[in-house]
Order: structure tokens, then sequence, then C-alpha cells
């Protein structure tokens, strides 16, 4: 940029020189012009032609969920073979919701080949995790679809789960899956897009840290009215061990806690988690008492 106003500033200086000059300036302006053009017009187009192909890309994967939550209403999409521009240019960003088409996510593994990026999403957060998805997979809840270069491929019948994903997928249960109803406990509201509600009690049952200084996130939501008598305490149990109890301070913000969870859980197939509040609230014309919305219960 610094080159182009020096460069401009000398022809307009050499234009108002002398006259002899005059017919100069235009000349070379335009055979540094046309220098510029045959230089960055190729690179231009390609670029172009880049983005376009890339679009349409991402364009065939979007429609084609759309499209395959047409066909099998209520169940949920696993995607395979997702590619790291796929993912990062489509997927992470979550386009899906727009379309109101919540349970899509990657096959389990899939976390293994797609390139983390620091500054985005985890990648984990995407993937279903395996017992969900061998339970969805024997119920008849789940349609794979294989991700590519050309519209998506329904793979469902021969399906398998790639050697190792059952060491690396995701210790996490996401509220608005309608796979997890087996792990939670008698007393949760119905899900809702995107979270569920409980009560002033509940628990689910997910597996335990597979490493020492692995810890519990748990993600929730404290509607404003919950405030209005102080600070909301939420209290997590593990196993039966009382874990140190923190406060919502801040209404309609969803918020992430993390614990320490207790050593003898590692290795464990099933914890139980049991949450309490303090108090519950009615919100408006809502007659359930109402704890706490939560997205996810994760260890990580």
């Amino acid at each position: 940029m610094c080159l182009a106003m020096l460069a401009g500033y000398a022809l307009a200086s050499a234009w108002r020189a002398d006259l002899t000059w005059k017919i100069m300036p235009k000349a070379l302006s335009a055979v540094v012009a046309a220098a510029f053009l045959m230089q960055s017009l190729p690179v231009a187009w390609r670029g172009a032609e880049w983005y376009r192909n890339r679009s349409e890309t991402q364009r065939t994967l979007v429609m084609g969920v759309a499209r395959a939550h047409q066909l099998h209403p209520g169940k949920v999409i696993l995607l395979d073979g997702v590619s790291d521009d796929l993912f990062w240019g489509a997927i992470e960003q979550r386009p899906f919701l727009f379309l109101r088409i919540p349970d899509v996510y990657l096959t389990p593994g899939s976390e293994a080949r797609i390139t983390p990026n620091g500054q985005m999403d985890d990648v984990s957060k995407f993937v279903l995790p395996l017992d969900e998805t061998l339970r969805g997979l024997d119920d008849n809840d789940i349609e794979v679809y294989r991700a590519g270069p050309g519209p998506l491929k329904n793979i469902t019948s021969h399906f398998a789960i790639p050697a190792g994903a059952e060491n690396s997928g995701p210790l996490r249960i996401d509220m608005s899956d309608p796979l997890v109803a087996p792990r939670l406990g008698p007393t949760w509201y119905p899900r809702e897009v995107g979270f569920r509600w409980m009560p002033r009690t509940a628990s689910v049952r997910m597996p335990g840290p597979r490493t020492a200084g692995q810890q519990l996130y748990l993600t929730a939501l404290c509607q404003t009215a919950q405030l209005e008598k102080g600070p909301l305490e939420m209290t997590v149990t593990v196993d039966g061990a009382r874990l140190a109890p923190v406060q919502f301070t801040k209404g309609n913000v969803e918020t992430t806690f993390a614990f320490v969870l207790p050593g003898e859980a590692v290795g464990k197939r099933d914890i139980e988690v049991t949450v309490e509040v303090s108090r519950t609230a009615r919100v408006g014309a809502d007659t359930r008492d109402l704890g706490l919305a939560f997205g996810r219960f994760e260890i990580k």
C-alpha cells in the first residue's frame, strides 16, 4: 500500500512538473496497470474458483442434511468422513440450527481426523459419544451419511465404528440429544431446543474420567427470576461424594462451572452425577418448578 501511494505521488508530481512529461505519466501508468492486471487477474480468478467450489461443497452438505431430515424425521443424523474444510467451513458454523435441525453429529472417532483449531470451537462438542451411537443404531434411531465431494450417501446399513473410537470419544451428556434419555434420572423435564430443565434435584449417569486430572464441566442457564432472592447455589455430588458448591449470580446467561472429580472416579464405566439447587421458581405461565436449564455435562 505504501509503495502504491509513493508511485501515485511520483506520477502526479511528474504530471505537474513539466509540459514535456505530461504524456509520460499516462503511458507509464498504463504500463504499470497492465502489468498489475496480468499478474493479479489469474490469481484472483483461481481464488474465486476455489471459494466457489468450496461453497458449493458446503451447500451440498447442508442441503443434503436437510433432505435427510425430511426423509427420517425424528432421527439423529450422523455424518462420517467430514474433512477439515467441511467441518470448519460449514458444520462448526452450526447452519443446521437455522434449519431447525438440532440432532446432527459427527461419528465417533471423527475428532481424530479433523485438525484442531485453538481459536475455534472444540471438535469433540460435535461428536456423538460412542455409547449413544451404539444404542441409537441398535434402536434404529440413527441414520449415518457419508460426506464427500458429491451428494451425501446413506451408509447406515454397513456403517462400522472405526477402531480406536472407543478410547477417544467425548465424555459428554448433551441434554438436547434424544439418545441420552436412558442416562437421565426420572426428575428431568422433557428436552427442549438446546437444553433441558431440571426441578430442584436431578441426576445423570455418564462414563467416569479416563485419566487423573480430568474435570467435570457443567453448562447451565439460570433464569433472572431465580435471582430475585439473591444468588442461586448449586451443589454437585459424584457417586455420593459432595463437591464444592457454586453460585449463579447472572440471569439468562449460559455459565460453565468446572469441578475437581474424586480420585476413585477415574476409570469407572459409569458415575452418577447429582445436581441440586437451593430453590426453584416459576416463570411466566409455566406451572413447573424450575431449577436450572442444562446444556451439557462433560468430562475433559
